[in-house]
């Protein structure tokens, strides 16, 4: 994925080329993309590039601030209903890599379980949560 700030434009392309070998002081190496030829290209123009290494439709994923280690655990805080409340409920999850400030969860959540993005930090399991 390019996007051009300059021209507020995202374009999907391939890369075409990897170098072998890495820059020890910037730890980066060459790409090149090929891009079809546009009018409002203009050579120099600054890219960011975002290169997609794996995709995966089914991965569970959670704001990474919301991912709390404690006693050697990745725990976070789900919204369960209990009766005629909601509690706060614990869960011990296996965080598998981080992109954009998102925790890929591996094992411990399922799809539609309710975390708890705003006030976790003071959390127990079972207090009570308002929504």
């Amino acid at each position: 994925m390019i996007s051009i700030p300059e021209l507020d434009k995202e374009i999907d392309a391939k890369v075409t080329f990897v170098g072998k070998s890495i820059d020890l002081l910037s730890r980066t190496f060459p790409i090149e993309v090929k891009v079809s030829s546009s009018a409002n290209l203009r050579p120099n123009m600054t890219v960011v590039i975002k290169v997609i290494f794996n995709t995966n439709m089914k991965a569970l994923t959670v704001p990474m601030n919301v991912v709390q280690s404690v006693n050697n655990e990745k725990i976070v805080y789900v919204a369960e209903t209990d009766g005629k409340k909601t509690v706060a409920r614990k869960r011990v999850v296996e965080v598998d890599g981080v992109y954009d400030d998102k925790a890929n969860i591996k094992s411990g959540l399922a799809a539609g379980d309710k975390v708890i993005t705003i006030g976790y930090q003071g959390l127990n399991d079972g207090d009570l949560v308002k929504l």
